[in-house]
């Protein structure tokens, strides 16, 4: 299914809207809002967010059957347990996050800008209050994935943030890219924590 035909079903009426449970509880996970078409298929997205820091990392647009998008809201809710909210209150999570890790430095991933087309028309509802970040700052653990380069721009970006701010940041390293991090950064860095695999 191409990105053109996708984005047309994104103008359907709202279904479904789920939060993580895991977000607050590890930082990571992924959240659905879903749309129903004419024709009975479910259109939708799974944002994969980084609520303690990196903010919208990933965003998967889908089209599926009805019987394809329980299968899909299955396994996530078995390894995550998803939360039902209201669509104006997904929203106001996904925008608060994205502007808070903006304020950090950090954009969303790149297909953001695409899939969040399917939150035009949601009327924001602001009345739960999210926190973002962990223990009320952010929280950087580095994914299995990221470069050292990656991670010392993420670092980087922190460090700016609490300079201009005044505001705690933590950082957390782990793996054998710790190994592959110059010696010069890492004592740039005093704040930055080693941990064990």
């Amino acid at each position: 299914m191409s990105k053109k035909m996708i984005e047309m079903y994104f103008g359907s009426p709202l279904y479904e809207a789920y939060l993580s449970s895991a977000l607050e509880r590890s930082g990571i996970g992924n959240i659905i809002l879903s749309r129903r078409t004419a024709g009975g298929m479910i259109a939708g997205v799974i944002f994969l967010c980084d609520h303690y820091c990196l903010g919208v990392k990933d965003c998967t647009p889908f089209l599926e059957s009805e019987a394809g998008y329980r299968s899909l809201y299955r396994r996530i809710d078995e390894s995550e347990h998803l939360i039902a909210v209201d669509p104006g209150t997904f929203k106001h999570y996904i925008t608060g996050l994205v502007r808070w890790t903006r304020d950090l430095g950090i954009e969303p991933g790149s297909q953001y800008r695409f899939c969040a087309q399917i939150l035009i028309g949601i009327e924001e509802n602001a009345t739960t209050t999210f926190h973002y970040g962990k223990d009320g700052m952010p929280f950087y653990i580095n994914g299995p994935h990221e470069t050292p380069r990656q991670i010392m721009e993420i670092v980087n970006k922190l460090m700016a943030y609490k300079a201009r701010t005044g505001n705690e940041v933590h950082f957390s390293i782990i793996g054998p890219v710790v190994e592959q991090l110059p010696a010069e950064f890492l004592d740039q860095v005093p704040e930055l924590k080693i941990l064990p695999e």
